[in-house]
């Protein structure tokens, strides 16, 4: 059957074309709740040049309607050679509540170009202590989906325990909150 040798040979050419190939993932990337104004902890995007030539990038950018709540550095340079790959950090400091949104392109010569990742997050209003930061004396409320932590003599804002993470209890919770004032 001539037919299925004709496909079979425009399919190889297709996926062994020569020149370059670029990949970008992953292709969506959710950031956690943010208090606004706070800058969230850097998420890692990978570019990957798959093709047979050297990827020419022209620019790297976050553009549409929430742009201003997302910034990105990167390790990418103007050229990725044949399957070398870069790190493209994108951060999110919402500056409103609700849900933010926007989208990170790199411009380059492969024929798909330009490669895009959706960027979302949510503002939350109002104040509190982000992951990591040591927890104010006055207990604000740390951000959402994260409890103050003994560590040593001092807290600190971190993860809610869960079965991958069962670290006991809050140093809040362990105090008598009559002797709070």
């Amino acid at each position: 059957m001539p037919w299925k040798i004709a496909v079979v040979s425009q399919l190889m050419w297709l996926v062994l074309a020569p020149g370059p190939n670029a990949t970008l993932s992953p292709t969506s990337q959710t950031f956690s709740t943010q208090p606004i104004g706070i800058r969230s902890k850097a998420q890692t995007l990978t570019l990957k040049n798959n093709g047979t030539a050297t990827l020419n990038i022209t620019k790297i950018s976050i553009g549409g309607k929430d742009a201003g709540d997302f910034a990105q550095t990167h390790t990418c340079g103007t050229m990725l050679s044949e399957g070398a790959t870069c790190s493209i950090n994108v951060t999110f400091k919402p500056t409103a509540s609700g849900t933010r949104t926007t989208t990170l392109s790199v411009t380059d010569n492969a024929a798909d170009s330009p490669q895009m990742v959706s960027l979302s997050g949510t503002g939350t209003a109002g104040r509190c202590t982000p992951a990591g930061a040591q927890c104010p004396p006055q207990r604000p409320p740390c951000c959402p989906g994260l409890m103050c932590v003994l560590e040593g003599d001092r807290a600190f804002c971190e993860g809610k325990p869960s079965e991958h993470n069962p670290r006991a209890d809050s140093f809040w919770d362990r105090l008598n909150p009559n002797t709070i004032e």
